[in-house]
């Protein structure tokens, strides 16, 4: 990825984000318990390190990951990972040891806030989250990002890279975008 990435979550539920429910992703920090936060499986509120705010699915900077604060949206004041893969040769990302909280037995949805700026390491597309390896498509147990080529929302659910799924909309570049997907069994 290439850009800004903040409040990442992952929820052990298909969450429809028009409802009451799904609006939780307004709220500037994520908890668990309560009405909705029972199906919250791991929050990274990235405000100065990779802490799980939720569980303890702690992460930790690899290459040049750097903090940084703005104020948009308008909602609150954000701070956000800085990722910078220019490719040349090193990858900058979180990485969070795997866990089997962190692979869905069914129905999950994947959300965060990207800021993605031009460029990045790959050719052909910005990784936003991933559980696996990228060594071959086949082994992602889920991946989200942005196709460069088309600038949509792509998602693989349960490692199926052929069934990816892509959004009607385009990811706009230098502006916050709330993106989500959801799979539902």
């Amino acid at each position: 990825f290439n850009g800004r990435i903040d409040e990442v979550r992952i929820w052990k539920k298909a969450i429809d984000f028009s409802t009451a429910e799904g609006l939780l992703w307004r709220v500037p920090h994520a908890y668990g318990g309560g009405l909705y936060g029972r199906y919250l499986v791991s929050a990274w509120r990235l405000n100065g390190d990779a802490t799980d705010s939720v569980r303890s699915n702690h992460g930790s900077a690899v290459g040049t990951v750097t903090y940084s604060g703005t104020n948009a949206p308008s909602f609150y004041t954000r701070i956000s990972a800085s990722l910078k893969n220019d490719g040349s040769g090193g990858l900058d990302y979180i990485s969070i040891p795997s866990t089997a909280g962190l692979s869905p037995a069914g129905s999950y949805s994947v959300e965060a806030w990207v800021y993605p700026t031009s460029g990045g390491a790959s050719t052909q597309y910005q990784t936003i989250a991933c559980k696996g390896t990228a060594v071959s498509a086949s082994t992602f147990i889920y991946w989200l990002g942005i196709n460069k080529s088309n600038g949509k929302l792509r998602f693989a659910p349960n490692g199926n890279w052929a069934g990816a799924m892509e959004s009607s909309s385009i990811v706009q570049l230098n502006q916050w975008t709330h993106v989500a997907a959801t799979f539902a069994v």
